[in-house]
């Protein structure tokens, strides 16, 4: 009855692996085994998710990872792992040595890393975004007043501020200026005509923001093409009432304008049983205030609020 209900899901399916390759688990004598986006190498896991090891493509352990909270593998990227360990983030390599000491604050509550992009990883310290370089060098010196650090493509990536955006190159230089503050309204200090005060320009809005693929991978960008939510999610749907649904792995969640995870990834991609006798509205989209988020098996669907509250679809 149940079978295909949607259900609340814990951070072992946020760590599940997304397949960047064709992909197919050796056998060995660890119960789960599954693959990462490193090629040739395997994650093996307990019941509840907790990393136990890494597998070469023989299936014989190379690694230990008992010492870790959890590991993202679908992020294992230019042979460098993120590892999550008494809360703090580092990065490994295939063999288990520590690369990338842990300096590092998780980025989100779910996307908690970002794995190497170009020779570039972003992080997070004191509370402020940041970039390094593989040998954990900093690139871009964490800043709290940083709202987004884009990854790195083709030598460049996005820097998002409360007030302008602009592009780095790989060696943190800024590049290119995207959007900043008006200057119509600046004043001389020769000029004796009373000026309007200043206005600060409103940032755009969650309808502004357009999915984008690159990579395989899914984020937003503004009518210009600027990135403004980074690339990590393997499927996003549009912005609908200032949030947009996107998926990690099997499941969908809800962030803001501001990339922020606002209700989580607890809604599975196959609860949306389809409904014989009421044609499916466009599930994962607010409309007054109210979204489809999946069905029972009788085809009565789920529906929750803009807070992530269950309410009556009617």
């Amino acid at each position: 009855m149940w079978k295909h209900c949607l259900y609340m899901v814990t951070i072992i399916s946020i760590l599940s692996i997304h397949n960047a390759h064709a992909c197919s688990p050796p056998k060995s004598h660890y119960k789960h085994v599954g693959c990462t986006s490193h090629l040739g190498v395997f994650l093996a896991s307990k019941d509840d998710g907790l990393p136990v090891a890494l597998l070469d493509k023989t299936g014989n352990k190379t690694a230990d990872l008992f010492t870790y909270q959890a590991v993202l593998a679908n992020e294992f990227k230019s042979g460098l792992l993120p590892v999550q360990k008494n809360g703090k983030i580092g990065y490994i390599n295939d063999k288990g040595k520590v690369a990338i000491d842990f300096e590092y604050e998780p980025i989100h509550q779910k996307v908690w890393a970002r794995g190497v992009s170009d020779g570039r990883i972003i992080i997070r310290q004191n509370g402020a975004l940041g970039v390094i370089d593989t040998s954990g060098k900093i690139i871009v010196a964490p800043d709290p007043t940083y709202t987004n650090i884009s990854d790195f493509h083709q030598g460049k990536a996005t820097i998002t501020q409360t007030k302008q955006s602009y592009q780095i190159n790989k060696d943190g230089e800024r590049i290119h200026s995207v959007s900043h503050q008006s200057s119509s309204t600046k004043t001389t200090k020769q000029s004796q005509t009373p000026q309007p005060p200043k206005t600060t320009p409103k940032p755009p809005t969650p309808k502004a923001f357009l999915p984008h693929q690159q990579d395989g991978k899914w984020g937003f960008v503004d009518e210009t093409g600027t990135p403004m939510i980074i690339y990590t999610f393997d499927e996003v749907k549009p912005y609908s009432e200032g949030l947009a649904a996107v998926r990690i792995s099997d499941n969908w969640g809800f962030i803001d304008g501001a990339g922020n995870l606002v209700i989580d990834f607890r809604f599975n991609k196959d609860g949306f049983i389809p409904n014989t006798q009421v044609p499916p509205s466009e599930p994962l989209m607010f409309f007054r205030g109210k979204a489809w988020i999946g069905s029972l098996n009788s085809g009565a669907k789920l529906c929750i609020n803009t807070q992530g509250v269950n309410v009556d679809c009617t």
